[in-house]
């Protein structure tokens, strides 16, 4: 009562700063500052020809095919509505300290030393930080027992400066990750993936107490972004517990008029017909290393969805794969396979969200990379190929600076919210 609620729901969209105006410095010249126009439609014959590229083995550029190639999508800019997103938050956060006397506090229990979960988790300290929220770090050694780690998970939703509980993803491949995340109060599941809160987005009329922070990030990147979802046809590519699944549900109540799921996650796109892409057994060298694209994990289930993946798709698979994504008015991506979405699976003028964050190891060409992922150089990949796609869509995130820094804010939302739930109780009791 009295909080000042914004947010998804509660504030007028406004366009995010486009890029060029501190936005990504991803966009192309000549792009008119990332809002070119869509392009027309592209002849029938361009796309035969691309297929009959590919079906050779010999990938040939589809700019080198498009008679549009000319065209730059507009950027998404992540960042720019995250830092917009999380400044709304932080008049928020101000406003509850004062009625509740503590700010919102977020716990987080990290397993391992994985470089990339480091990096994560200390964004999300950042992001707390600098919104004025309290955040507290459980960091236990990969060796941590089931028992050990369970009871680390009920501690920290017990503590009542928490209000919201993080279970930072994957965790090692001896722990049951379904019974960790069941562990988490649904009161204080701001990442949203407890079964409860899951199965309640899943329904009609049953409202989730929180939503899954990607999922939400995108729409609200959308919403920010002024694109609108009502009446438009919908593709999400993957289909894991963490994104693919929850997104298609708030597609669907969002207004979209269809919703399509493609049933396979990870690396399983890919065929061995695939030219540029890796062995089977050569894949977890390559695929992405971020809790947005986990694996399916063994049979038992968890944030990857679950299930021992036994099918292998072949060339044939691919195309009936890619002719669906063709169809989209907006395609939502989140495979964790690193440029897999080429130019001719994208419908020309759609929104292309690409939640892909794919890890690779430099291959020493060009300018050496800025990141680094241990003591190695690495680049950062998305699941869409940016410059094939540019010439395509109508709008595009970039990868890095796109989804990603709107999942973080959307954490914030979500933690924002448990606290406010939390202050009602104690303001009627007042009253």
């Amino acid at each position: 009562r009295g909080v000042a609620r914004r947010g998804r729901r509660g504030s007028r969209a406004r366009p995010c700063a486009p890029a060029g105006e501190g936005g990504s410095p991803r966009t192309s010249k000549g792009g008119g500052g990332g809002r070119a126009a869509a392009m027309a439609s592209l002849p029938m014959g361009a796309l035969a020809a691309v297929g009959r590229a590919l079906a050779r083995g010999a990938r040939q550029s589809f700019a080198e095919t498009s008679p549009g190639s000319h065209h730059a999508a507009r950027v998404l800019d992540g960042r720019a509505c995250a830092a917009e997103w999380q400044a709304e938050l932080a008049e928020s956060v101000s406003i509850l300290r004062k009625q509740s006397g503590r700010a919102p506090g977020l716990a987080v229990v990290l397993v391992g030393d994985r470089p990339d979960s480091l990096l994560y988790v200390g964004r999300k300290e950042e992001a707390c930080r600098s919104v004025g929220m309290d955040f507290r770090l459980h960091h236990l050694p990969d060796s941590v027992t089931q028992e050990h780690l369970h009871r680390t998970v009920v501690a920290a939703c017990q503590d009542p400066t928490m209000d919201g509980v993080l279970v930072q993803l994957p965790l090692p491949g001896h722990i049951d990750e379904e019974a960790v995340l069941e562990a988490v109060h649904t009161r204080k599941d701001v990442d949203g993936l407890h079964p409860l809160n899951v199965g309640r987005l899943a329904m009609r009329g049953a409202a989730p107490l929180f939503v899954p922070c990607t999922p939400m990030g995108c729409l609200e990147l959308l919403r920010r972004s002024s694109l609108e979802i009502r009446g438009k046809r919908a593709v999400v590519l993957g289909n894991s517990n963490t994104v693919g699944t929850p997104l298609s549900m708030l597609l669907r109540d969002a207004g979209a008029a269809s919703v399509t799921v493609c049933h396979r996650t990870a690396l399983d796109f890919i065929g061995p017909n695939k030219p540029g892409y890796p062995h089977k057994a050569e894949q977890p060298e390559h695929r992405a290393q971020a809790e947005a694209c986990l694996p399916p994990l063994a049979v038992g289930g968890g944030a990857g969805g679950g299930g021992r993946r036994a099918l292998w798709l072949g060339f044939e698979d691919l195309e009936a794969v890619r002719s669906i994504c063709r169809e989209a008015d907006i395609l939502c991506v989140a495979v964790g396979s690193a440029e897999l979405v080429r130019g001719d699976w994208i419908k020309p003028g759609a929104v292309v969200l690409d939640v892909g964050i794919n890890v690779l190891p430099w291959d020493g060409s060009g300018e050496p990379p800025l990141r680094m992922l241990g003591t190695q150089p690495v680049e950062i990949k998305g699941d869409v190929h940016w410059e094939e796609a540019q010439s395509v869509a109508a709008a595009l995130t970039p990868v890095p600076g796109g989804v990603g820094p709107m999942t973080i804010a959307a954490l914030l939302e979500n933690t924002l919210l448990s606290a406010s739930r939390a202050l009602r109780p104690a303001a009627r009791g007042s009253a």
